[in-house]
């Protein structure tokens, strides 16, 4: 339980450090982007290192997520307000969404696919149970 908080965490932090340096393609002018990043780029780095342990984080909340709900559904003995804690991880998504679109879908398509790579559906299921399935 506490290492989902701690990824919930670092998710969270990893978007909005990662939303508020990286700059903004809003206005829709693609040359002050490209000069933002050559002029400044250690914040892109920055911004690029947050983005990838955030969606990380991400990733394993999504991940963790599905299977648990799987796992219950399955009648697996696990507790609801562990499957409820996985899916706070939308909130993240919202709040890098609302500061900065472009990132915040980029944060969501990739903590989404890598987390549906590293599914693993029997992973709360016991061994003998799932010999009975």
């Amino acid at each position: 339980m506490l290492a989902t908080f701690f990824c919930l965490f670092i998710g969270i932090i990893g978007g909005l450090v990662s939303a508020s340096s990286i700059p903004s393609l809003q206005s829709g002018d693609f040359g002050q982007f490209l000069s933002t990043i050559i002029l400044d780029p250690f914040s892109f780095l920055i911004g690029m290192f947050f983005f990838f342990i955030g969606f990380l984080a991400n990733a394993k909340l999504l991940r963790d997520s599905i299977e648990l709900t799987y796992a219950y559904f399955k009648r697996v003995r696990i507790f609801p307000f562990q499957i409820l804690s996985s899916y706070f991880v939308i909130f993240s998504f919202i709040f890098v969404f609302i500061l900065n679109p472009i990132v915040g879908l980029g944060f969501l398509f990739f903590s989404c696919m890598y987390g549906m790579i590293s599914l693993k559906l029997n992973r709360y299921i016991p061994y003998v149970q799932r010999m009975e399935l």
